[in-house]
């Protein structure tokens, strides 16, 4: 599936995925031969998860970077 999908299923932006993928939060998607990004469940599972941790007030990319700086 494909980024646009991923997002109306998950409820995040294309925009926030993107984001959680270049700061490590998520596993990098495999890319098609055009270079689109294509995500499997596993994908899926992760950004829930994400999504439903910022709704509890966890910001990941923050944590992170946190983390990082120890």
């Amino acid at each position: 599936m494909n980024i646009s999908d991923v997002a109306k299923i998950t409820g995040l932006t294309s925009k926030a995925i993107r984001f959680y993928e270049e700061k490590g939060l998520v596993t990098p998607p495999m890319r098609s031969e055009n270079g689109y990004r294509t995500y499997t469940q596993q994908h899926l599972n992760e950004l829930t998860l994400l999504r439903q941790a910022r709704q509890v007030g966890f910001n990941p990319g923050r944590e992170r970077r946190a983390g990082e700086s120890v």
